[in-house]
Formats: structure tokens, C-alpha cells, sequence
């Protein structure tokens, strides 16, 4: 890191540092990319807060918290990868296993009425607060999130996959499921693990900013598929939907 930067010596420093040049646009942020692209992703998020809250008499609150998990893990993105400080770090990961319990739990009681599924509402607070304490005490915390988001993101992905392809599913679906999928895939697989396994930060393809793209494609994935529960819950009560200004609707 720049020993030149605004947020240099003003905590704890994160205990992971991308490959992107620290400091390299202005002193007042970081990683100038990283920070600029987790904007898409809050505002991704926000918009389908905003939408889900305009449209609560017909779409489930549930959704609230999905798309409110997307939202936070942009701005907590924002602040990581502006300061590349330590406490900023926890608001980018903590937020990120949030949103990812809050999509199991809606996948898991995807037919569930409203007001029941309580019990694993409550004990997936328990763990979200365990974990907060793990993260918080442990010297293994990067390692720990990523095993926690990891697994928890493979069984909601190939439990989607599962209903798009085994059951009969309406227009908009497929093409949520797919754009989703395909999304997360290219930005985990082409840019997460090249930039920060496979390749050195001295090699010519980090020129690429590929944790940049990373942002951009894994948060539009994360949109798309908060978008196709949204569709596969009003399939299950009946309804159909249809797109609206980037949104999908239930039909009245």
C-alpha cells in the first residue's frame, strides 16, 4: 500500500489488498476502479429496493431483504476498496453473507405463507450473529467468509438451476435464470479467480481490472436472479409477470 494515501495510518489496514495500484488516481480513494464499479451494484440493489417497496401489495417483503443485502454489499464495496481499511472490509463481507442467507431462506420457503418459516428465520440470526463474532475474533476471517459465502452461494445457484430446469417455468424465468448464471459465472470464473488466484498482480491481464468486472457482472447476476425468485414466488401464488422499467412485475 501507498504510504502517500488519505486512509493510510487512520485504522487498521484490511487484511486483504487487491491488485489494482493503491492511490493511483487520487489520494482520497484507494482503489479508484474497485470503489467506482461497486456503485453499479448499490445502485442495482437500491433500484430494486425502491421497486419491491412501490410494488409491496403484490410482491412478497421477503424480497426486501434480498435486494436491501445487494445494496449494502455495493456501499460496504465502496467503502473497502475506497480506504482499504479494516472496518470498511467488514461492511463489504458481513453484508455479503447476509444477503446470502437471506436468498437461502427464500429459496428454502419459496412456497411457505406469509408469517411462517419463522423457526429458520430465527435460526439463521443466530448464525449470522455467531458468525459477526467469529469474523470479529478469528485470525482465519477472509478464509472463513469465503467458505461460508461459497458454499451457501453453490446450494441456492444449483437449487435455481434445479426448478428452472425440472419444473415448467413461465416467461420471464429462463431468461432471468440464465442472465443470472451465466453473470456470476463469467465474473467468478474469468475474473474473480484469475485476479486473485491464479495470476500475479505484475501480469499484463491485471491491466484489465478484472475485480472491477467482477463488480459490474456478479452485481447484475445477483439482481437478475433476486428478479427470478421474484417471478418463481408469484408463480407459486399464481400470478404471472412482465418486465417494467428493469423490474418484473406481477400481472394484476
Amino acid at each position: 500500500m501507498s504510504d502517500s494515501g488519505f486512509w493510510v495510518g487512520m485504522g487498521a489496514p484490511a487484511v486483504v489488498d487487491w491488485c489494482e495500484p493503491n492511490y493511483a488516481v487520487t489520494q482520497y480513494i484507494a482503489e479508484f476502479v474497485n470503489t467506482s464499479t461497486s456503485v453499479p451494484m448499490a445502485a442495482l440493489g437500491l433500484y430494486g429496493l425502491w421497486m419491491t417497496w412501490t410494488h409491496r401489495d403484490v410482491i412478497s417483503r421477503r424480497f426486501l431483504a434480498c435486494f436491501g443485502g445487494l445494496a449494502l454489499v455495493g456501499l460496504g464495496s465502496v467503502a473497502f476498496h475506497g480506504t482499504l481499511l479494516r472496518g470498511p472490509q467488514a461492511l463489504d463481507e458481513l453484508p455479503m453473507v447476509y444477503a446470502i442467507l437471506a436468498a437461502t431462506w427464500t429459496m428454502v420457503h419459496r412456497h411457505t405463507p406469509r408469517g411462517q418459516g419463522v423457526g429458520m428465520a430465527w435460526a439463521l440470526l443466530v448464525y449470522a450473529v455467531g458468525f459477526t463474532v467469529a469474523y470479529a475474533v478469528s485470525t482465519w476471517t477472509f478464509l472463513i467468509f469465503l467458505a461460508t459465502f461459497g458454499l451457501l452461494t453453490a446450494f441456492v445457484a444449483f437449487y435455481s438451476m434445479w426448478i428452472n430446469l425440472r419444473q415448467e417455468t413461465p416467461k420471464p424465468m429462463p431468461k432471468l435464470a440464465w442472465g443470472a448464471f451465466i453473470s456470476f459465472g463469467v465474473a467468478f470464473f474469468c475474473c474473480w479467480v484469475p485476479e486473485h488466484v491464479l495470476l500475479p498482480c505484475d501480469s499484463p491481464l491485471q491491466s484489465l481490472q478484472l475485480h472491477g468486472w467482477w463488480h459490474i457482472l456478479s452485481g447484475l447476476g445477483v439482481y437478475l436472479w433476486v428478479c427470478w425468485a421474484v417471478v418463481d414466488r408469484e408463480r407459486i401464488l399464481g400470478f404471472s409477470c412482465h418486465f417494467e422499467r428493469g423490474f418484473v412485475v406481477p400481472n394484476s
